[in-house]
């Protein structure tokens, strides 16, 4: 971030940061640093898959885990933006499914909708690429995921 910073100027005045200013009460209801001005609950279901990685850690001091049948879990949180929440709800891919707020799972969808759209187009070959290697890609592609992570019975 740092690193965009253009033409910086040094400014007359100063900050006092607060006596009683803590920032993990500031930073209370952020899933990590992103301050925000509402109030969510987040609610998600994960599969027995994201549920076993998932079960036992604490990712939010406000969260609440919930076993349903199956091996699946339901999480909540309590969050004040969902700037941070969403990226981490797409890195579990189809293994999470926001059950709530709608403006999350809206903006999950279209996330997952940009990807594939972008996906669904043939590779083109770029510079120094040729059909045979973008073949190989596409073939990697089609294999199925696995994983070192196996669900109790």
């Amino acid at each position: 971030m740092i690193g965009r910073i253009k033409d910086p100027e040094i400014m007359d005045g100063t900050f006092v940061r607060p006596k009683d200013f803590q920032i993990t009460n500031y930073l209370r209801n952020s899933f990590g640093i992103f301050k925000g001005q509402d109030d969510f609950e987040v609610v998600l279901e994960l599969d027995r898959w994201g549920a076993d990685i998932l079960r036992g850690r604490r990712w939010h001091g406000s969260q609440q885990v919930t076993e349903l049948p199956g091996g699946e879990i339901r999480m909540s949180f309590r969050l004040d933006s969902l700037e941070e929440i969403e990226p981490w709800v797409l890195s579990w891919g189809a293994h999470a499914t926001v059950i709530r707020p709608k403006a999350l799972a809206d903006r999950v969808s279209a996330a997952a909708d940009a990807v594939r759209k972008k996906y669904a187009k043939p590779a083109k070959p770029r510079n120094g690429q040729d059909q045979r290697e973008l073949g190989l890609k596409a073939n990697a592609a089609r294999r199925p995921l696995t994983t070192n992570v196996v669900p109790p019975a």
